[in-house]
């Protein structure tokens, strides 16, 4: 992890960059980080990062900050930063930040409610359902639409979405 170096208002950018942080451990770690640094805004530059294990982690530790964040394997290349992003209202780093593939990238206001909800939805949702919105197998990752239109990633177990056997 980076931390964005803090202009005359004292806000910070906290970029995370790596590997496997929506694991239990790691994203503990991200959330102290979190914690501690209190950052005005989170670019999650690792894979699968709007994963709702990892979200609610911060979304405790600072509900409320403004997150960049990625449904997908996140290429190598990982993201475009602007050099002068601290210069910029947080909301508006939010924007400025793209990934280097061209794929789309998660903007949102993170807070425990967000969270609540897509693992409600994603609880109340059918197999089928489910099978549809399958972003990742191991573990099972279940892409859900919230209601401010962000996508985040619901862990679900396993035998809620039976592999379809091939013919």
């Amino acid at each position: 992890m980076r931390a964005g170096a803090r202009d005359q208002v004292g806000d910070l950018t906290l970029v995370v960059a790596g590997h496997g942080f929506t694991a239990p451990e790691p994203a503990e770690a991200v959330a102290n980080a979190v914690a501690c640094l209190r950052p005005t805004a989170v670019i999650l530059g690792t894979c699968y990062s709007a994963s709702t294990e990892l979200l609610q982690r911060i979304a405790v530790a600072r509900p409320g900050t403004p997150i960049v964040a990625t449904t997908y394997k996140l290429p190598y290349a990982g993201f475009n930063i602007p050099d002068d992003v601290e210069t910029l209202p947080p909301l508006e780093r939010l924007k400025a930040v793209s990934s280097r593939s061209g794929r789309p990238v998660e903007r949102f206001v993170l807070t425990t409610e967000l969270v609540s909800e897509a693992e409600q939805a994603t609880a109340s949702a059918s197999t089928d359902d489910l099978r549809a919105r399958v972003i990742r197998r191991l573990p099972t990752l279940v892409a859900t639409t919230v209601s401010n239109g962000a996508t985040l990633l619901v862990r679900v177990p396993e035998e809620r979405v039976p592999r379809v056997a091939s013919r």
